[in-house]
Parts: structure tokens; sequence; C-alpha cells
């Protein structure tokens, strides 16, 4: 495969290549999951630099016409101009507090001590005690304490189902709606098992956020007439875009590498948001 080529997949994004053009980029950069990576980073810089409208006109205009028409682009630029505003909000300049005003109130209440040390005491009567006699009480009897449960306590788990889906269809990604509280992801990922994996191979995946970041891993339990069910804990992905993998395995399930025979490319991709409920 050819080297990366920046300007290509910027060219791609916006729409300014032609159908065959188009056609080999896919064929060559959806076939290898770090070029794939690497085009969600052109990606997520040109709609910081549009959010930031730092974008030359053409390419401002190409945006708009082409990458805006999809309903998934434009949820993605309105994130990225929440997190925009956020981060400005966060980087303001806070009002310096003079630092006397720290030490007011110590000093303060140093001055109510000493005055309080300082003040004529007065000496109490002592009382006096009344003999009495005492009466014997029955022990009180502690009222029995329910027994602790020893039931596990019960995982919440939210159930969706995934399907493969390429960047240029103009198809939103599954949005995954996480309610709060929810302790594990079941996702089902649809599409037939690839020509030689047997039906009952644990195959290997990875979770990745869009800018590439590994999140979650785990093995893919064989289902009937999908590709399988992977678990992903619902900490490890909070709302975002991600992309799940399936990676090639031996028959142990053991991820095989490149000097096994692996070529690297993922049998299955899937990609998918997540939101709170």
């Amino acid at each position: 495969m050819s080297p990366f080529d920046e300007t290509r997949a910027r060219r791609y994004l916006l729409g300014q290549m032609s159908e065959e053009e188009t056609a080999s980029l896919e064929a060559e950069y959806f076939a290898d999951g770090e070029a794939l990576e690497r085009v969600w980073e052109v990606e997520n810089d040109l709609v910081d630099a549009f959010v930031a409208d730092e974008l030359a006109p053409d390419d401002r205009t190409a945006f708009e016409t082409h990458y805006l028409a999809s309903p998934l682009h434009r949820d993605r630029v309105a994130t990225a101009r929440v997190l925009r505003a956020a981060t400005l909000r966060t980087a303001a300049p806070r009002r310096r507090v003079p630092a006397w005003s720290v030490w007011l109130p110590l000093a303060a209440g140093l001055v109510l001590l000493l005055t309080w040390w300082a003040w004529p005491r007065r000496t109490a009567p002592t009382p006096t005690i009344a003999r009495a006699e005492a009466t014997p009480t029955p022990a009180a009897t502690a009222a029995p304490s329910p027994a602790a449960s020893t039931s596990p306590p019960k995982t919440s788990v939210a159930a969706f189902a995934l399907s493969p889906l390429l960047m240029r269809s103009g198809q939103p990604a599954p949005v995954l709606r996480v309610a709060p509280g929810t302790d594990e992801l079941k996702l089902t990922l649809e599409g037939e098992r690839p020509e030689g994996v047997a039906s009952d191979a644990r195959l290997p995946f990875v979770v990745k956020t869009v800018e590439g970041e590994t999140v979650a891993r785990g093995y893919v339990v064989p289902g009937a007439d999908v590709l399988g069910v992977a678990r992903v804990p619902a900490d490890r992905v909070p709302p975002g875009d991600y992309i799940l993998a399936v990676r090639p395995s031996d028959k142990e399930g053991r991820l095989l590498t490149a000097r096994e025979g692996a070529d690297d490319v993922p049998l299955r991709q899937y990609f998918f948001r997540v939101i709170a409920r």
C-alpha cells in the first residue's frame, strides 16, 4: 500500500474527488485499519478548523455543501461546537483574589478566641447530689437484624445491535442511548462470519475512539446468524464516537500477528456513537 496521503484524504472528505478517485481511495484505505484511523484524524482536524473559522474560503464552501450534507456529520460539527465553547469557558482568566482576604477570617477567629480566654470566669456552685436507690432495669434486648443478603448485586445490561457502516454512505452511525447506572453494553454484531472462520471461534475485538485511543478489549462470543456478541463495560465508553474492530485469531481465540500470517486487516468494523439518556 502507498504511504498515507493527508491531502488526498482531505480532498476525499470535502468531496473534491471524482467517483473513480473516491472508489479507489475507499478500496485502498478502508482495507487497512491504521489508514482508516488516519482518515478519522484528518476529518477531526477539518471539523475543528471549520468550527474555529480557520478554513480557506474554497474549503469552507466544500465543507458546507458536501460534508454537512450528511446528518451524521452535522451532529459531529454540533458536538465540536459545544466542546469548543466549554474549552473556551474553562480557559477564561479568573479574577485574582487579594492575599489579605485569605488571612482575614483567620485573624478574626484568633481575636475572638483571645477575648473568650481573657474574660473573667465565675465559679459555679457544686450541685448537691441526691442519693437514690438504683432500680435494676432489664437489659434491652436488641432486635434481631435482618439477615444480610448473600445474593450478588445485579448487573444492569443495555443491549444494542450494530451493522457494518462505511463513512461515505451518508447513513448516520447507530446511536446508543445509555441510561445512568448501566454497567455493561451487550453489542450484537450483525453480518455473516467470514469464510474460513469456524462458527465456534472466539474472535478478539478492540474498541477505539475515533481519535485512535484504545478503550476496551475482549472476545466476541459466537451467535446464531450473526458475527457474534461483544460485551463492553459501560464506564469505558462515555458519550462519544467509537470504532469496534473484530480481528482474526487462531483456533484457541488468540490474536494473530503479522508474523503468523495475519495481514492486520480487521474481519469486520463497526462505528457507533454513545450518548447519555
